[in-house]
């Protein structure tokens, strides 16, 4: 193997992290979230994951070597997972208006069970806080490679709604994404023009509500 192919490999193992499936990945199905008795704790308990990344990603900068290797590789099949770990890396629960109580009383049980590193919302925020401030540092190459890839998801529904084949969800996930990006990492004008270019251009599917 290669070092490039290494280094994508690398990328698109990270961006995987912040998954319920990874989350849940000691249970025996995590598909039967739906199922769960109490959404309420399945909810916080995904929110916690994702906050000890946020913690480790920040005191790690993780960011600093994730992000320009991601633009370095520059592979657009995976830019929407990518894009997917850092939107869920600084959504903070506190916007998110997650049940205080629920994450405290899952916070004392993996006390109990001695969980180390068990992060509070305080935690949680100041974690997001940080990945922001990192993520800033690379924001306009980044939101160049979003707008490529936007284009490139296009031109897919395109294809397939030519061949008559199924369009996957993969463009609406990834402009949900952006748009959770573009809170932390406001694009400038011309960035967004072309942003929407790109997401808007001609022979586009329309976007699903």
């Amino acid at each position: 193997i290669n070092l490039h192919e290494l280094k994508e490999a690398t990328v698109k193992a990270a961006a995987g992290l912040g998954s319920a499936i990874v989350a849940f990945h000691n249970e025996q199905d995590v598909h039967t979230v739906a199922d769960c008795p109490d959404m309420a704790e399945r909810m916080v308990r995904l929110w916690m994951h994702r906050a000890r990344l946020a913690v480790a990603a920040s005191d790690c900068r993780l960011l600093d070597t994730f992000l320009p290797e991601m633009m370095q590789i520059g592979a657009l099949t995976l830019i929407p997972a990518s894009a997917s770990l850092l939107a869920s890396l600084l959504r903070s629960p506190q916007n998110a208006r997650v049940d205080v109580e629920v994450w405290r009383r899952c916070a004392d049980d993996d006390d109990q069970d001695g969980v180390l590193d068990v992060p509070s919302l305080a935690d949680a925020q100041e974690a997001v806080e940080s990945l922001a401030n990192q993520a800033s540092m690379y924001s306009s190459n980044l939101w160049d490679l979003l707008s490529r890839t936007a284009s490139y998801l296009s031109e897919l529904e395109v294809s397939a709604v030519q061949a008559g084949c199924l369009v996957s969800n993969d463009r609406n996930r990834f402009l949900s994404d952006c748009a959770d990006l573009s809170y932390h990492l406001p694009m400038d004008p011309a960035s967004c023009h072309r942003f929407l270019s790109h997401c808007f251009q001609v022979g586009s599917p329309p976007i699903a509500p």
